[in-house]
This record gives structure tokens, C-alpha cells and sequence, in this order.
């Protein structure tokens, strides 16, 4: 659904003084399940317009390990329960250790692959 007729719809609900989901037949759930993102990543992210490169505190995360840590900070900081991983950097035996590591580590919780970055 495009911008348009959620913002549509929006007024429409608050016209009526409902929610949005009454709108469309009931709500069907209390929340939905985001998946953080983990990707493989440089501790210093280089600028591409020439500049210094950009730091940050999340680290870096360039095999099995550092996306562990990578998948509990996000945990941490903002309660994600599952996991994406983007695949198609290391050859097919990095690329499965990389997979069970973090299953291994948060047993239970869904973890996908994504192997767009092949």
C-alpha cells in the first residue's frame, strides 16, 4: 500500500474516531516481528565523497564472531528476537559458519539468509 491511501485511510479513521485496522476488517495482531539486519562490516566506514572515514561504537563484524556480537548489541539495544543475515561475501564454507554461529548462539529465535549481496 502506497503512501496515499494510508494517509487516506488514516484521516478517514480519525474522522471516524477508529483505528485504521477497524477500517480494514479487525486487527488481526498486536505486533509484528521486525528482523534486524546483520551484515559484514569494517570497524570504519569509508566516506564516499573522499573524506575521513566514519566511526561508530557498533565495531566490526568481519566473520562468525563479530556478527554474533553484531546480533546481540541490536538484542540489546533495540529487543530484536530475530535475525537477517546478508550473505554472499566469503566463500561457501565461511558463508555456513557464519549461519550457525549465530543459531548457535540464540537457539530458538528465527534467523534468515539473504544472499542478495552475491
Amino acid at each position: 500500500m502506497s503512501r496515499s491511501p494510508c494517509a487516506c485511510l488514516d484521516a478517514q479513521g480519525r474522522l471516524l474516531g477508529r483505528p485504521v485496522s477497524d477500517l480494514l476488517g479487525g486487527k488481526v495482531r498486536d505486533s509484528v516481528p521486525f528482523a534486524a539486519h546483520l551484515f559484514y562490516m569494517r570497524a570504519e566506514h569509508p566516506a564516499l565523497d573522499g573524506r575521513a572515514a566514519i566511526g561508530d561504537d557498533w565495531g566490526e563484524a568481519p566473520d562468525p564472531a563479530g556478527i554474533v556480537e553484531q546480533a546481540r548489541l541490536t538484542q540489546q539495544r533495540y529487543g530484536f528476537r530475530s535475525f537477517k543475515l546478508k550473505g554472499g561475501v566469503f566463500p561457501p564454507d565461511e558463508k555456513v559458519a557464519a549461519i550457525r554461529a549465530p543459531a548457535e548462539a540464540f537457539p530458538g529465535q528465527p534467523l534468515r539468509v539473504g544472499p542478495s549481496t552475491a
